[in-house]
């Protein structure tokens, strides 16, 4: 879920955590352009609501990539046992961030509920999606 690239020597560098463009865009697709935008009101906070959508996407992707190494695959409904824990472990990395690392998450947060809206489908879009090809 960072943003982070691989140097000359083989050493991973974190530019940011939890800022990942993947994570991002599965956030807005599912907020916004599949028009789910009442998880951002069940909360008092839409920083909170979105936090945790994020944390949900996070956990969607590492069990869907973890599963993908397996020789056997074990299916298990999403919302089971091993997505908990690591939607649980990744709130739990997030709100252990520094201060710095934390203004700079909320920034990007706020970035997401700021450009979200605007990938919303609807009101004449015309997207392949409509018809179920997308």
């Amino acid at each position: 879920m960072h943003d982070f690239y691989i140097d000359e020597n083989n050493n991973t560098i974190v530019r940011t955590r939890f800022q990942n463009a993947f994570v991002m865009a599965n956030v807005i697709h599912f907020v916004w352009y599949w028009k789910n935008v009442s998880f951002l009101d069940v909360s008092s906070s839409k920083l909170k609501a979105i936090k945790n959508v994020t944390c949900v996407a996070g956990a969607a992707t590492y069990c869907a990539l973890f599963e993908q190494g397996r020789t056997r695959l074990e299916t298990e409904p999403f919302g089971g046992r091993a997505h908990n824990t690591k939607f649980k472990e990744i709130l739990a990395a997030i709100d252990g961030l520094t201060g710095a690392e934390k203004d700079g998450f909320e920034a990007y947060m706020h970035y997401v509920l700021a450009i979200g809206p605007s990938q919303m489908r609807g009101n004449g879009d015309t997207s392949s999606d409509e018809d179920g090809t997308d």
